[in-house]
């Protein structure tokens, strides 16, 4: 398994749906049938998580949405990262993926 870093690139799985609910998300990893929720903060990370952007870089648009410091952000956005690798829920990668 990748390791989970800011310098790091998190891609949503192809096999995971997702649905918006209010200001949170609901996953289904088909796969598997496990279904998992997220907040409001893991929900904004979550429509973000298209292979695009660093997760410093989503860390840094976070803190300004959130109105925390960058260095919360990016503590909360890695840990959320390593979640959602460990569920097979997303994917990490040294370089950016393609616009979808």
């Amino acid at each position: 398994m990748t390791q989970a870093s800011k310098d790091r690139y998190l891609s949503r799985c192809a096999d995971v749906k997702s649905a918006m609910v209010d200001d949170e998300a609901v996953l289904l990893n088909v796969e598997t049938g496990d279904c998992y929720s997220l907040n409001k903060v893991g929900a904004w990370f979550w429509e973000r998580a298209n292979g695009t952007m660093t997760i410093s870089g989503l860390a840094r648009e976070a803190a300004a949405v959130f109105e925390v410091t960058y260095e919360q952000a990016e503590e909360d956005l890695l840990a959320l990262a390593r979640d959602l690798v460990a569920e097979r829920l997303a994917s990490l990668d040294g370089q950016p993926s393609p616009v979808r």
